[in-house]
């Protein structure tokens, strides 16, 4: 009793120390449970045996227990690094059903043979009938009905293992996929909730008058002229009337005199011609400033209508492509559950399926970026929908012999106020001119009136010497400042013609070459691989080249306009 108590203690240390062994070999808690699980399929088949020979448990039939678990153990271990081993050893990994329908006949003989080895070297003991028979009985009963049993649903059962133990990841990925199929689809009705009575159709041009009629900039600097006109007024500075009465003994022995006298200062006439000349170089420098101002109201306009076509256009091919991702991840489960495909080519399958999902994610980002912004620059409350379809390449408003000179006349309007505030400060040298009327009345005479008329002269002009050399500085200055963005101006635009020139045969290529043929190869590449001529690897291979392709186009179309409004930015009239 004492000797089975001692037994029942040591055979759960034996399957603790065969439990860590499969581990330390593993290193695979899932693959360690599953060559495990052999110990319980031999053990059915030891106790089965002693039910049927009527023996019952002893410490040999213990041991026999412990050396079964050892054989049948063995037998998943074989099986089970042969399923890994024929899995790693191809360049793209085999599927699961591959696997098992490769490994499991090639391991069938060796299994077979460790059981049949066995089981045959304990057949003598089983039949024993010498002395110490009923020792040897238990012992070699346990073994050989645990082989039996135990090699046969090894076979059966360690396949059936391996498949589930693999499939469970799978189904967790087509669980996440199926889940980030649903957000997607609940960001698209997000995306697309705006209530329609929110929204305005307007045409490209509609919307210009829009952005013209409420900027504020605008109405700012067009009131900046009108300021400047009104200044006008202040060319004639005259000075203030002096009107004096004096009353009492004036010039003479009574005390009843008085004398009234009026006095006006004209001040400088040679001024006010200058200071006129001043307010209009200002006004049509603000006039200038209003008309560029304008352009670049236009300008931003256009961009903002020209990246929404773009992301219109953006979300259009993500949208194709989402379709036709969900097509092959369909056609990817349906190969994988048939045993055509490994299982690296599926998942190569789901993830561009996915990463087409994220990108479309972030085409609606893009989208609602660019509605905001083209809502912005219209200054409108609502929704503004282009009448325009689709991105097209835009076409130039003005001519080329006038690029730049709008730009070149402010500038040059700049240097014109500072020499004429120049000339302001000289023309103070010239006298100020005084006029003046006297009546007086000095007993017994009255009604006495005289005229006079008054010239100052600058004389000390020290600090008038100094505003002028001031003023002399400051034209200098602006006409370096003028030179210099002139200059810029110039090389800005030369830039511009050679990167256009650049962007012409890009833009040529594509149109004529690249896009045909990569929407040709996408075609043959779809029906291909529908047809089985091509595998699902060469197909996402056509499929990534297609996309970058269309994605570029879109790209280096919408640099091109951009670039393109830019230069017009400098041509003529912007609203034709």
């Amino acid at each position: 009793q004492n000797a089975i108590s001692t037994l029942l203690v040591v055979i759960p240390i034996a399957l603790l120390l065969i439990l860590l062994l499969l581990f330390v070999v593993f290193k695979n808690i899932t693959y360690t449970l599953v060559v495990f699980s052999t110990i319980p399929f031999s053990l059915i088949g030891g106790i089965l045996a002693l039910w049927v020979r009527g023996l019952p448990f002893s410490i040999s039939a213990g041991v026999g227990f412990i050396a079964l678990f050892g054989v049948a153990v063995l037998n998943g271990i074989l099986m089970l690094n042969h399923f890994v081993a024929l899995r790693n050893e191809h360049p793209h990994r085999l599927t699961i059903h591959k696997v098992i329908a490769h490994g499991t006949p090639h391991t069938l003989r060796p299994v077979f043979l460790t059981g049949l080895v066995a089981s045959t070297g304990f057949v003598p003991m089983a039949i024993a009938t010498s002395a110490g028979a009923e020792v040897q009985r238990p012992l070699a009963t346990v073994v050989i009905g645990g082989l039996l049993v135990g090699t046969v649903l090894t076979l059966i059962l360690i396949p059936i293992l391996y498949d589930l133990v693999n499939s469970v990841p799978m189904a967790m990925r087509r669980m996440k996929v199926r889940r980030n199929n649903k957000i997607v689809a609940m960001l698209l009705l997000l995306g697309c909730a705006s209530p329609l009575f929110s929204q305005q159709t307007v045409t490209l041009e509609q919307a210009i008058e829009m952005s013209l009629d409420k900027s504020l900039r605008l109405k700012s600097s067009e009131l900046a002229i009108e300021q400047t006109k009104a200044m006008r007024g202040e060319s004639w500075e005259f000075g203030p009337t002096t009107a004096t009465y004096s009353q009492g003994q004036l010039n003479g022995p009574f005390h009843r005199d008085y004398e009234i006298t009026v006095e006006q200062s004209f001040g400088n006439l040679l001024s006010p011609f200058y200071k006129n000349a001043l307010l209009k170089q200002v006004s049509h420098s603000k006039t200038l400033e209003r008309d560029m101002l304008e352009r670049e109201i236009v300008g931003d306009v256009k961009s903002a209508w020209n990246y929404y076509l773009y992301a219109k256009s953006q979300l259009s091919l993500f949208e194709k492509q989402v379709d036709m991702a969900k097509q092959l991840q369909q056609v990817a489960e349906s190969r994988y559950r048939a045993g055509e495909i490994s299982q690296v080519e599926m998942m190569t399958a789901k993830s561009l399926a996915a990463s087409m999902s994220n990108q479309y994610l972030d085409a609606i980002q893009v989208m609602q970026i660019a509605s905001k912004r083209l809502n912005r620059v219209c200054y409108s409350p609502t929704d503004i929908i282009p009448a325009d379809s689709a991105l097209s390449l835009i076409t130039l408003v003005g001519t080329k012999d006038n690029v730049g000179d709008l730009q070149k006349a402010y500038f040059h309007s700049v240097v014109a106020q500072s020499k004429a505030s120049e000339k302001i400060e000289k023309s103070r040298f010239f006298p100020e001119i005084s006029a003046g009327y006297q009546n007086q009345k000095i007993n017994p005479d009255f009604n006495l009136q005289a005229w006079n008329i008054g010239v100052a002269f600058p004389i000390l002009c020290t600090s008038q010497a100094s505003r002028i050399k001031q003023a002399r500085i400051a034209t200098n200055m602006a006409q370096q400042d003028a030179d210099e963005a002139l200059l810029q101006l110039e090389n800005r635009i030369k830039e511009i013609e050679l990167t256009l020139e650049s962007y012409a045969f890009r833009m040529d290529y594509y149109l004529n070459t690249s896009l045909p043929e990569g929407r040709e190869l996408a075609r043959v590449s779809m029906v291909q691989m529908m047809q089985q001529m091509i595998g699902l690897t060469e197909y996402i291979q056509n499929m990534n080249l297609y996309i970058d392709i269309e994605k570029n186009y879109l790209e280096t179309l919408l640099s091109y306009n951009q670039l393109l409004l830019e230069y017009e930015y400098y041509m003529g009239n912007p609203k034709n």
